[in-house]
């Protein structure tokens, strides 16, 4: 089972597998894993992922990914998406991890794989948020050419800030839309 920094322990999966309906809620548990090389390879065995109703992937510090430039972060993805049991990429975009966003959106189009317009990540100092904005506006542009819906992430690390959207929303009309 993957060592790294905030892998999910394996009791995550038990307790997945019990609980389908809570308050008359069809809940649709899933689990991120984290991209691990330019192949596409993710953190979690065939057997678990299986289990889960969605499972999304992105790449993430404290990993063995490294960022090694533009062209292999866009493989990364890209390849990731080919793997039928991933339905969303998180944050395709991060400073660190810089992308081709419109090789993404093209390939979102023909996977059918779900982008993620992470609001977590719009926290970042002024100059990381200029960048943000401008590939994320690309992002939402060519997700719009295609007819790609957009899915917003809170990527809340706590309770409270479940379903908060309020920095995605506040930026919303500084992304370009044709």
């Amino acid at each position: 089972f993957p060592s790294h920094d905030r892998a999910p322990h394996e009791d995550y999966f038990r307790v997945s597998e019990q609980i389908a309906i809570l308050y008359d809620v069809n809940i649709l548990l899933g689990i991120e894993a984290n991209i691990l090389n330019v192949n596409g390879e993710i953190d979690l065995r065939e057997d678990l992922l299986i289990k889960q109703k969605v499972v999304s992937a992105g790449l993430h510090d404290k990993t063995p990914y490294k960022g090694l430039n533009v062209r292999d972060n866009t493989e990364s993805i890209i390849n990731a998406m080919q793997n039928p049991r991933i339905k969303i990429i998180t944050h395709p975009f991060r400073p660190e991890f810089p992308v081709e966003m419109k090789k993404i959106a093209r390939c979102s189009y023909e996977t059918g794989t779900l982008l993620e317009i992470n609001n977590q990540l719009f926290s970042r100092n002024i100059n990381e948020l200029k960048i943000l904005v401008k590939n994320y506006g690309i992002m939402v542009s060519e997700c719009e050419k295609y007819g790609i819906p957009l899915i917003f992430g809170s990527d809340a690390h706590v309770a409270s800030k479940i379903g908060d959207f309020t920095k995605i929303l506040s930026l919303s009309k500084s992304f370009v839309l044709s």
